[in-house]
């Protein structure tokens, strides 16, 4: 019995010390792996803090990284895959990065694929990627949209006899061929009345003139938020529309996204034309430090456009237009 205690009482001693020893090894190597991977290239994970939100919602995207020996980030950090939508404010943390970002959409979206640009060692620049994000746009209806009843807060009763609204209607009809000729008329004579020798605004001389006097009209300033944002936004895009050669001025914001190309000065106006129609038709009130920034904000877009080559159009003499 006593030579079975010694020999049990070695055996824990040596379990114990063969335990220890492994413990130390499975340290050591994922040191030695948290080390090589943090020379090799580093890494970055996205998360989101919930991946539904409904509109008018902050949504946070939390940005884990980490960079390679040597490397750093810029003051602010650059964070590509996130031009185009509303950025509310950003968080910087040690190896940690939030943004807050708005649903300002009816469906759902992708954000991404995410790329943080840092410096290496050498002072080039370099780039930590991630995949994009998925975010669902819950319905204000409730889960089963599909299913609510709408009702009008009063019964509908008509007032009128079919056969008088069938007149109307064709009145209407009427009025608005006169209207349409009319119209057409009045721009052609015009047009004949040109001088060759006149010159032709610029889009950009135009578009700043307007924006001039809209702040002097003071309209934000009594309240009319909406009315501003209106024609904020109708100004924005009627130069869009000489620049870029497509209808702006009566496309919604999406179908204005889908004509720009996917990198340029362009796509940095969309966040102010969604914000614009959050107050027109979602009745958000921005601040007037947000209004501001709103303004001051399409001042460098058409500054920065206002560069490319712009040529007017030819105006043909009257004789011409007239065969």
């Amino acid at each position: 019995m006593k030579r079975f205690r010694n020999y049990s009482l070695y055996s824990g001693r040596w379990l114990l010390f063969t335990g220890m020893i492994g413990a130390f090894l499975i340290a050591a190597s994922l040191a030695v792996y948290a080390k090589a991977l943090h020379k090799a290239g580093g890494r970055l994970k996205i998360k989101v803090e919930k991946n539904a939100g409904r509109v008018g919602d902050h949504i946070w995207l939390s940005l884990n990284y980490v960079v390679p020996d040597g490397a750093q980030l810029q003051d602010s950090p650059v964070i590509e895959g996130i031009e185009g939508f509303s950025v509310v404010g950003t968080k910087v943390r040690e190896n940690h990065i939030e943004v807050s970002m708005l649903v300002d959409r009816l469906q759902p979206f992708e954000i991404g694929p995410i790329a943080l640009v840092y410096t290496d060692r050498d002072g080039k620049e370099q780039r930590l990627t991630a995949a994009p994000v998925t975010i669902e746009v819950i319905s204000n209806l409730g889960e089963n949209p599909d299913d609510a009843a709408l009702k009008p807060i009063q019964e509908i009763i008509p007032t009128m006899f079919p056969w008088y609204i069938h007149l109307l209607w064709k009145a209407i009809a009427v009025a608005l061929v006169g209207l349409a000729a009319g119209t057409w008329y009045w721009r052609r004579r015009r047009s004949s009345m040109v001088n060759e020798d006149d010159e032709i605004e610029p889009p950009h001389v135009s578009a700043e003139r307007e924006i001039d006097l809209l702040l002097k009209d003071g309209i934000f300033e009594r309240g009319d938020v909406k009315t501003f944002y209106f024609r904020l936004s109708e100004i924005i895009r009627r130069y869009m529309e000489d620049i870029r050669g497509f209808p702006a001025a009566e496309m919604t914001t999406e179908e204005i996204a889908r004509n720009l190309e996917t990198q340029g000065s362009d796509r940095t106006i969309l966040p102010l034309l969604r914000q614009a129609d959050l107050v027109k038709f979602a009745d958000s009130v921005p601040s007037p430090s947000r209004k501001d920034q709103d303004v001051m904000d399409t001042h460098m877009y058409i500054n920065n456009t206002s560069l490319q080559v712009w040529k007017p159009t030819e105006v043909k003499p009257a004789s011409e237009v007239a065969s």
